[in-house]
């Protein structure tokens, strides 16, 4: 393989597996990338970067766009004429039918890509610290949001409010690092 500056992978000779891994794809970024996501249907994979989220079609490697606080970027060159500061995606998470993108960045918005459309369906605004994660519900109805005020946040999709409010002041210290739903809905 290829030397990497930046990252490592460790194998371990000795221990068992079942599985035939080969590098596919170098997915090439100017950042750091803060998370990964693969779509649900397998088509696409999802980055969250410094100042956006970037879309590959995961068969060939090749950069479907970029979705930022400005808009759709279809190339290096707007992304490289973007004059805001730094803020980081820190994550990403595809509906269960693989249409809509939602990425929540340190600006603390959660925004809703329509991916095929190429368009923001929501600006998802209530969090008054940075977005550490968020998940869809299994129905593709909700989306959940981890902050860095220690509160998770329940919104609707089709409508993109907030439906409900999940922890206080006295929350984890550090912030919702991370929220999921259960596959059934029934728990956050």
């Amino acid at each position: 393989g290829r030397p990497m500056e930046d990252w490592n992978v460790v194998h371990n000779p000795n221990a068992t597996s079942k599985m035939n891994i080969e590098l596919a794809h170098t997915l090439d970024h100017d950042s750091v990338v803060c998370c990964v996501r693969f779509s649900n249907d397998g088509r696409y994979i999802a980055t969250g970067c410094n100042r956006t989220a970037v879309l590959y079609d995961a068969e060939t490697g090749a950069r479907v766009c970029m979705f930022s606080n400005e808009g759709v970027l279809e190339t290096q060159q707007a992304l490289d004429s973007l004059t805001c500061g730094d803020s980081y995606v820190r994550s990403v998470c595809f509906s269960p039918d693989s249409k809509l993108l939602v990425a929540g960045a340190e600006d603390k918005t959660i925004k809703v890509w329509d991916i095929e459309g190429r368009r923001l369906r929501h600006t998802l605004q209530g969090h008054t610290k940075d977005i550490y994660s968020v998940d869809f519900s299994a129905d593709g109805r909700f989306v959940v949001s981890g902050s860095g005020d220690k509160r998770a946040k329940l919104w609707d999709v089709s409508t993109g409010e907030c439906v409900r409010t999940f922890g206080d002041e006295e929350g984890p210290k550090d912030g919702v690092t991370s929220v999921a739903v259960s596959p059934d809905g029934k728990y956050i």
